[in-house]
């Protein structure tokens, strides 16, 4: 049964060479891969679409008290091969703050074509889009792991900021073996259907990249955008939480021509 894979794409923040003047302060900006979006279903995006998440965890670290991580996702702009969709971090990175992704992502395969980074209102500088994503292409020592749990899904009402939503729940527990070691996985997902920017569905389910074995106590229905999802792993608690959405969003930068 298909269930909302991981979103992955959240924060996903490695090196792309700098262009600045070697006196610009800023870091180095992260890279840009065609999988940015590969767990984001883009067929059932729409011009205006947009979400807004709070980030938590050891990935991501709030700058001074009262600044929390966040995330906004827009889609600025769709035509039938593919959509434009701006990407802005807050409180992530040095490197990004003030800036706006722009990612021209196809339909059909979910890839990113082209991506621009901008200050809002400007039309920025076009980046280079790797191929494929981090770490695709290194063969596991031991051979590749084996992904096994169970699942459930159930109906719940769950707030985001001041509304409450009628979601799905589906929580899965995994073990992940590999030649060394055993990693517990307990992860809660909820969508609604008034929500944008879809999950993309894969079958079977993966985690962390890997297609795993699923026993379903009950299986998921609901195909809605992400309300929260939450990855406790080793100890540890990973969450991204919306906070608000919407369907009038408008470009914050100039895009380049076709």
């Amino acid at each position: 049964m298909k269930r909302a894979s991981l979103f992955a794409l959240i924060a996903a923040l490695t090196v792309l060479p700098r262009t600045a003047r070697s006196e610009d302060p800023r870091p180095a900006l992260p890279a840009v891969w065609e999988s940015e979006m590969a767990d984001c279903d883009i067929g059932a995006l729409a011009a205006g679409d947009w979400a807004e998440y709070e980030l938590a965890g050891p990935m991501w670290i709030a700058p001074a008290a009262g600044k929390k991580p966040s995330r906004r996702l827009a889609c600025v702009a769709a035509d039938e091969e593919g959509v434009w969709v701006e990407v802005t971090h807050r409180n992530v990175s040095p490197a990004t703050e003030g800036l706006v992704l722009a990612l021209r992502v196809r339909r059909a395969d979910r890839k990113v074509t082209r991506a621009v980074w901008a200050k809002p209102g400007e039309a920025g500088t076009e980046a280079e889009v790797k191929p494929g994503a981090p770490g695709e292409g290194v063969p596991p020592p031991g051979g590749p792991p084996k992904v096994t749990g169970t699942g459930t899904a159930a109906k719940e009402k769950l707030k985001a900021g001041t509304t409450a939503l009628d979601c799905e729940k589906v929580e899965l527990e995994t073990v992940i073996e590999t030649s060394c070691c055993e990693i517990r996985t307990r992860t809660t997902t909820w969508v609604s259907e008034k929500v944008p920017f879809v999950p993309w569905v894969d079958d079977p389910p993966r985690v962390s990249g890997i297609p795993a074995q699923i026993e379903w106590k009950s299986k998921p229905a609901v195909k809605g955008g992400l309300v929260k999802r939450s990855v406790f792993r080793e100890n540890q608690t990973t969450t991204v939480t919306l906070v608000r959405w919407g369907r009038d969003a408008k470009g914050a930068v100039k895009l380049p021509p076709r």
